[in-house]
């Protein structure tokens, strides 16, 4: 076996990759800074959740978008539509404008079952992705 040393094609090699690796990062960064100027998100943002208030899924949802107000500088409306295991929540939010201000805050049921039974025609998991 032969050992690399320095100035072989192994070494070059690592630079190059470094190097591009470097490069995608700094293209990243300015990306970054470019989708940040475009000012998402304008107005408040909607978190439907599809279970009542006062419950476990309705409390983490609020540390949740407590947290993700802070992190993006708007506000983050907590709006419980409980009923039909999710699916009203589910339909509002597919029903929704595609601008990204509204989210779903839902289990297994409502984004793997719904989306590949026939539950509700309006609803399928390509909708609520942009």
């Amino acid at each position: 076996m032969r050992r690399a040393t320095a100035g072989s094609n192994v070494d070059s090699w690592c630079l190059l990759i470094g190097a591009r690796l470097f490069a995608a990062a700094l293209l990243a960064a300015a990306c970054m800074g470019a989708v940040q100027a475009q000012g998402f998100p304008s107005k408040p943002v909607r978190l439907l959740v599809g279970l009542p208030p006062g419950g476990g899924a309705d409390v983490v949802a609020r540390v949740f978008a407590s947290k993700l107000g802070e992190n993006l500088g708007q506000q983050v409306v907590v709006e419980n539509r409980a009923g039909a295991a999710g699916l009203l929540a589910a339909d509002s939010a597919a029903k929704s404008a595609p601008d990204g201000h509204t989210l779903l805050f839902g289990g297994v049921s409502t984004n793997a079952i719904f989306a590949h039974r026939s539950i509700s025609a309006r609803w399928k998991a390509a909708n609520c992705s942009g």
